[in-house]
């Protein structure tokens, strides 16, 4: 029965992820004229659950009805022992009517038990379903030992090399220091090794060649928990869960008062937008945000990492979606975390980061040059034919 309960929630789960695909992926289907595939693929999935379910239902019958004709036989012979007893004046009939009234009440919890018994072990199918992806371990967990971490100082690459696979490497030789107290930002095309340098800092891939030093000490003699709690990251596409926009900052710190919340929320200019809604604060955001702009996540996902106040902050293209006025507000919040944390920036704008203290570029998995945005004006001709590059791109459009 366990077994049986297994398979069903899973078939329900893949036809409950295929038609979300489909639902989210609507418009690239219709433009490709697949509706006709996709029909057939739900039919089939639909009548794969449908065959399960009634196997699974003619199966449950039998079982129920096997337990109730036992209950009844019981109940049968309780009742033919005490009325033979009667007939042979072993006992009195006073006593044949009490015995009548407590078989039925003591096989009418079996009645219900046989009722509720497939429901409960779907029940615990479904829970266990769950459970499983849960407790489901990383690939790889590169922290070995319990050190503990609750400041950052400084966080260092040193020396990385790193390919995936047997594929050409994407970072070669990477050497690069972010300190407390300053912003940093790595500038490069897309495929350049931005993000596989986010993964390494976060520890979700380890390094091939060199190491991540926090505080001069390698991050696999930390903890894990408490490494992860020390750093906060808004990704380029936030997701935003099923649920208010309350209680979506709040992913970031669970426990934090509303006024944190608000006063989060200011910071990243996205509290007067919210109290414009009839619900404020416990709007409903919709599937992955639906209802919200590319650059009201953006937002709400910043207000998440300010809520958790973790010492260290990476910002993955955190204005591209933002307009000019949002985008110079959440500067401005950003220098004045720096005061007091590491903050490092990835973008392929060079507008969007021109305030950081240190900027580094990547060109072909190596930092080509690095330097403030004054400093690279003046000593990198590589940062120099970028700002005219983007300087005709800005002319073009207007």
């Amino acid at each position: 029965m366990k077994k049986r309960g297994t398979d069903d929630w899973k078939m329900f789960s893949e036809l409950s992820a295929y038609l979300l695909d489909v639902f989210q992926g609507m418009e690239t289907i219709k433009s490709f004229n697949a509706t006709e595939n996709i029909k057939k693929e739900v039919k089939k999935k639909s009548y794969d659950i449908h065959r399960g379910t009634m196997k699974h239902l003619a199966v449950s019958q039998v079982e129920s009805g096997f337990l109730q004709f036992s209950a009844a036989i019981g109940a049968s012979l309780a009742i033919a022992v005490a009325a033979y007893l009667a007939g042979k004046s072993i006992i009195s009939s006073e006593y044949l009517f009490i015995i009548l009234f407590l078989v039925s009440s003591c096989f009418s919890p079996i009645y219900t038990l046989i009722n509720t018994w497939h429901l409960g072990f779907r029940g615990v199918s479904a829970s266990n379903f769950l459970l499983e992806i849960l407790n489901v371990q990383e690939k790889m967990n590169i922290f070995n030992n319990k050190k503990s971490l609750s400041q950052v100082e400084s966080i260092q690459l040193k020396n990385i090399s790193f390919s995936y696979g047997n594929d050409k490497q994407v970072l070669k030789n990477i050497n690069l220091s972010l300190k407390s107290g300053s912003i940093t930002a790595i500038v490069g095309k897309s495929g350049e090794g931005k993000s596989t340098i986010v993964n390494l800092i976060l520890g979700f891939i380890t390094t091939q060649c060199g190491e991540v030093l926090i505080n001069n000490i390698a991050i696999t003699d930390f903890e894990k928990e408490s490494y992860r709690n020390s750093i906060s990251v808004m990704w380029q596409d936030p997701y935003m869960f099923y649920g208010t926009i309350l209680e979506n900052i709040m992913v970031g710190k669970p426990s934090a008062t509303i006024a944190e919340v608000v006063q989060a929320a200011k910071r990243v200019n996205i509290h007067d937008y919210i109290m414009s809604l009839p619900q404020q604060y416990n709007s409903f955001v919709g599937e992955r945000g639906m209802t919200l702009s590319g650059g009201q996540k953006q937002r709400i996902s910043l207000a998440r990492c300010l809520l958790r106040d973790s010492p260290v902050i990476i910002l993955d293209e955190p204005s591209s979606a933002l307009d000019g006025e949002n985008e110079i507000i959440i500067q401005k919040t950003l220098k004045e975390l720096a005061k007091s944390k590491i903050i490092l920036i990835i973008s392929h704008r060079l507008q969007t980061i021109n305030f950081a203290d240190n900027i580094a570029i990547l060109k072909n998995g190596v930092i080509n040059t690095q330097g403030s945005h004054n400093e690279l004006l003046k000593n990198s001709e590589l940062y120099n034919q970028l700002m005219n590059i983007k300087e005709s791109i800005n002319y073009e459009n207007k």
